[in-house]
């Protein structure tokens, strides 16, 4: 097989994200680092790119994670900031000229997770699911106008948001479900079950609105939402998978 080979431009990477064509890294430093890997159009000048090396983003700084969904004319990169405030960016907009969509600055509490979700399975709209420091937990969507371009301009109205629940949790990952972890290890699930991802058996189970408790689980620190498939890491370094 072909070797694995060390990425130009990456050091000190803290986090990792992907889109169709591209890839985000963010380092301890609080720095965005962009990677153009496919045809669609590049988030950033074609002046600032560097052949199959990871450039930083200009103008961006204190970021802790990021995340996107939809692709093309329907893509928004997300970006949650250290003052707790989630950043977004439009497709069309290059990177580093954003809108804050949630947090402090708009008097809601920090941010300290978050992880992209499809509402719907017509996908038009995309939004997050977002963990507040007070343990709360908010629903974001973005909304899309009639040409399905994404508007996120301060002079219209087009994030809307929803307090979900409280359970306290630490990090938090979703998709077609959502996963949460709490601050005493234990991990929480919610959505869809079709192919078991909620811990409930028999898979297929009608899915839960309400949060459940993942059984046997415990000391974990991070959590992923796949296709239909559920992951979690715990503390000790064990990696446990259920679902699909």
């Amino acid at each position: 097989g072909t070797p694995a080979r060390a990425i130009g431009g990456l050091n000190l990477v803290a986090g990792v994200s992907s889109g169709v064509g591209f890839t985000l890294a963010t380092t301890r430093d609080g720095r965005l680092l962009y990677l153009h890997s496919g045809a669609s159009p590049p988030l950033l000048r074609e002046s600032d790119l560097r052949n199959g090396e990871a450039v930083q983003v200009p103008g961006v700084s204190q970021v802790v994670a990021t995340a996107s969904c939809g692709q093309g004319t329907k893509l928004v990169v997300f970006a949650l900031r250290q003052s707790g405030n989630i950043t977004g960016y439009e497709s069309g907009n290059l990177l580093g000229y954003g809108s804050t969509l949630f947090g402090p600055a708009h008097g809601n509490p920090p941010v300290v997770a978050f992880g992209t979700h499809l509402p719907s399975a017509a996908a038009d709209n995309c939004g997050l699911r977002a963990a507040a420091a007070d343990g709360s937990i908010w629903s974001l969507s973005v909304r899309r106008d009639v040409r399905g371009s994404v508007r996120l301009g301060a002079t219209r109205e087009t994030a809307t948001t929803e307090r979900v629940t409280d359970i306290a949790c630490t990090g938090i990952s979703a998709g077609d479900h959502c996963l949460a972890v709490k601050a005493d290890g234990t991990v929480l699930a919610w959505g869809n079950n079709a192919t078991g991802q909620l811990g409930l058996n028999p898979a297929g189970k009608a899915s839960s609105a309400t949060a459940v408790a993942i059984p046997g689980l415990s000391g974990v620190a991070r959590v992923w939402v796949g296709q239909g498939a559920s992951y979690a890491l715990s503390r000790a370094g064990i990696l446990y998978a259920w679902g699909a």
